[in-house]
């Protein structure tokens, strides 16, 4: 079993090699890295002892300070977490050292991990203009891969998961790649923080008189980002 130690120190080589500014901090986030874009990474062995609240904070961080974040971690309370995987935990991308190094280096996976089973996303431009190229209609798609025709409509409408073994029969069929590799994404917070004193409330209250959008952040260097 990998230390947290060994771990956060795997992590900041992978950042060092591929050019990355970094500092450390101990609370909803362990690492924030720079280079062509701003990372906030929290380090756990165990990825279940993250908890909720670290998970909204963090989010809100990365939010507004147009981040990414990502937990990394070898491992849950029930299975190795594998490489080129990507999990999830309280909306918080999830993977290995080795999978950030990947996606750092452009070599995303495609693969995500959720109850269920393993899914992937399919491009819906992507899928369309593979069909269009095979002279199939979405129709005779949706046979050969033994689906109804409205999942087919639907895949090339919107973005949607589906089950890893379904898209790569979808992509057998048409003999092309049509999933999307992971990418970072800035959260969209739906969870925001209350002052948890009147001293904060009154701080907060000033900037918000003041014209500025403000977010109470804990776990944190600062409280507020305004």
């Amino acid at each position: 079993m990998i230390m947290q130690t060994t771990l956060t120190q795997r992590v900041e080589k992978i950042l060092e090699e591929n050019n990355f500014d970094y500092c450390k901090y101990h609370g909803c986030f362990d690492i924030a890295a720079k280079g062509d874009s701003l990372i906030f990474l929290k380090v756990l062995t165990n990825v279940d002892s993250f908890q909720i609240g670290q998970a909204i904070n963090l989010k809100i961080i990365a939010s507004d300070l147009g981040a990414f974040s990502a937990l990394i971690g070898t491992h849950t309370r029930y299975e190795k977490l594998n490489d080129n995987i990507v999990y999830e935990r309280y909306d918080i991308s999830t993977f290995t050292p080795k999978t950030l190094e990947n996606i750092i280096e452009g070599n995303s996976p495609l693969i995500h991990r959720s109850r269920g089973g393993f899914f992937a996303e399919m491009e819906p431009q992507s899928l369309r203009n593979a069909r269009e190229r095979s002279g199939m209609t979405q129709k005779e798609l949706a046979v050969k891969v033994g689906v109804n025709k409205k999942s087919i409509y639907e895949h090339e409408h919107r973005k949607m998961m589906a089950l890893h073994v379904f898209v790569k029969r979808v992509e057998r069929v048409l003999g092309q790649e049509v999933s999307n590799r992971f990418s970072f994404d800035v959260p969209i917070i739906e969870e925001k923080n209350k002052p948890k004193t009147n001293f904060e409330k009154s701080v907060y209250l000033n900037f918000k008189k003041a014209g500025f959008e403000c977010d109470l952040v804990y776990k944190a260097p600062f409280n507020i980002i305004a």
